[in-house]
């Protein structure tokens, strides 16, 4: 009986020793993805070119209340979306090499989406937010080690800008980051109410796009499509 009963926990305990990898997340954004600044009636758009304005080919802003027509909106000197539709190096997947269930998630958006000083708020002082993932969870599908394909993930996403400097403490802005079958959505609509403006702040991303199981997967395809990494001009 003892010699079962270790047995028993010697075949669990192997059963859950699987051991945990990691890989780099590649995004491919699509083209509709957007950046709104509501507060100030404006938004990016990634496929959306200006002709005018300080740099043209730059992809914002316009006019919100124009949508869906794209009403330029400032003197253009704002990129939203420096890197275009290329993600690389986004952020890191972990998962069980022995059920494939995903244990740990990793992004970093700001390097891709509204980077550096791009907000208005970060006109007095406020530098780039950071990212934060919470409550993670889904599964991908494994062939031996290689994973296939993300079939879902779900998890909080948070972007946070300090802005303690300008009396304005930690601004947080959360959201939703999900992968269903490689496509991605993230969903993030907040606002916080900032005295120095007297009003709320209000800042919305909504990016959608595919999500590359392997980065070597994503070279390819980059290869085969004829594209480029390059950060556009601001």
């Amino acid at each position: 009986m003892k010699r079962m009963v270790r047995s028993l926990l010697l075949l669990g305990l192997i059963a859950t020793s699987a051991p945990a990898a990691t890989y780099d997340l590649f995004l491919i954004p699509d083209g509709s993805s957007r950046w709104y600044e509501h507060t100030y009636g404006g938004f990016h758009q990634l496929d959306q070119y200006r002709e005018d304005g300080t740099n043209p080919g730059n992809d914002g802003a316009y006019q919100i209340s124009e949508l869906p027509n794209f009403v330029p909106l400032g003197n253009g000197q704002g990129d939203a979306f420096p890197y275009e539709n290329i993600f690389a190096n986004i952020g890191t997947l972990t998962y069980d090499t022995g059920t494939g269930n995903i244990t740990d998630l990793t992004l970093d958006f700001e390097p891709f989406v509204a980077p550096d000083n791009f907000a208005f708020i970060q006109a007095f002082g406020v530098p780039p937010y950071t990212t934060s993932v919470t409550n993670v969870s889904g599964s991908v599908t494994l062939d031996g080690s290689e994973v296939t394909a993300i079939d879902n993930l779900t998890s909080d996403i948070t972007f946070t800008y300090d802005a303690t400097g300008v009396g304005a403490g930690m601004l947080d802005y959360v959201g939703t980051f999900t992968i269903t079958n490689n496509q991605f959505t993230l969903a993030v609509d907040d606002a916080n109410f900032i005295a120095a403006l007297g009003e709320n702040y209000r800042l919305e991303w909504d990016v959608t796009g595919t999500a590359i199981p392997e980065p070597a997967s994503g070279l390819l395809l980059l290869g085969g499509l004829g594209l480029m990494l390059r950060r556009r001009r601001r």
